[in-house]
């Protein structure tokens, strides 16, 4: 249990998605991760309340909306999603971010419910000028996660990761580091453990491969051709 809360620990400290003005909500469509890496769309209402100093910032899943993805090779759906985030008003900082997702797993004949939550409170607020070392870790972190978002092999992200753990070792943001073990973990179970996982992260941000088609009228229709310019959406089906 301890390795699975530290592989899937999700983790935002800055809403991940539009917020509307103080008193106001909208609903959109928008992709949330479960469990810190799967992606799942859905209808969500973002809400944004405004009281004594404090901002309250929450983003629900609808109800009625229930987003189809995928677990460990199983059908599952989103059943429930619900994130908060607390600032005050005198430094704009965050107080407070809180998380809660449920998906419900198919398991042969049967289902299985699998809750995900996390709650993360400030404590200690620091500027770059009170804290240099602090701002030094955050870009080593995001140094490390743009070499995750760039498909790096794991094995090359692993030194940089095992320095900031040394680096931040016993300091106020030691978490830093825990969490970028966390990510990488998380990142070589999802891309670097299957054969599926290793052909998604060579497919995820390149081109799709080229091929042409014959349409329905036997005209013969290049792919790159017709979408060059848009954003296209690909589905295959036969029938037999």
């Amino acid at each position: 249990p301890d390795r699975d809360a530290r592989i899937y620990f999700p983790f935002d400290v800055v809403p991940p998605f539009e917020v509307p003005a103080a008193g106001k909500g909208l609903d959109a469509t928008q992709e949330v991760l479960v469990i810190g890496q799967i992606p799942a769309r859905g209808t969500f209402k973002v809400t944004h309340e405004s009281s004594d100093g404090r901002h309250v910032i929450r983003r629900l899943l609808e109800e009625g909306s229930a987003p189809r993805l995928e677990f460990n090779g199983a059908p599952a759906r989103l059943s429930a999603w619900r994130e908060e985030y607390v600032y005050s008003d005198d430094r704009r900082v965050l107080e407070r971010a809180t998380r809660t997702s449920t998906m419900v797993v198919g398991v042969g004949e049967d289902s299985l419910e699998v809750t995900v939550s996390s709650d993360v409170a400030a404590r200690k607020v620091a500027t770059k000028d009170d804290s240099a070392a602090l701002f030094a870790a955050v870009e080593a972190l995001e140094s490390i996660e743009a070499a995750m978002r760039a498909r790096k092999p794991g094995g090359e992200i692993a030194p940089a990761v095992a320095k900031l753990e040394s680096d931040v070792k016993g300091a106020s943001h030691d978490a830093l580091g825990r969490l970028a073990s966390t990510h990488l973990a998380a990142y070589r179970e999802t891309f670097e453990t299957s054969d599926e996982g290793k052909l998604l992260r060579d497919l995820v941000g390149s081109p799709p491969p080229d091929f042409t088609l014959e349409d329905l009228e036997g005209k013969k229709r290049n792919f790159r051709d017709l979408i060059r310019g848009k954003v296209a959406y690909l589905t295959f089906w036969g029938v037999g």
